[in-house]
C-alpha cells in the first residue's frame, strides 16, 4: 500500500512539474509574441 502511495505521489509530482514547465513556456510565448507585436 505504501509503495502504491509513493508511486502515485511521484506521478503527481511529475505531472505538476510538467504542467508548470508547460505553463511557463506558454506564458513566455505569449509575452514574446506581444513584445514582437509592440516593436512592429
Amino acid at each position: 500500500m505504501l509503495g502504491a502511495f509513493l508511486t502515485s505521489l511521484q506521478m503527481g509530482l511529475y505531472m505538476f512539474i510538467v504542467l508548470t514547465i508547460g505553463a511557463s513556456m506558454l506564458v513566455a510565448g505569449v509575452f514574446g509574441g506581444q513584445k514582437q507585436a509592440n516593436t512592429n
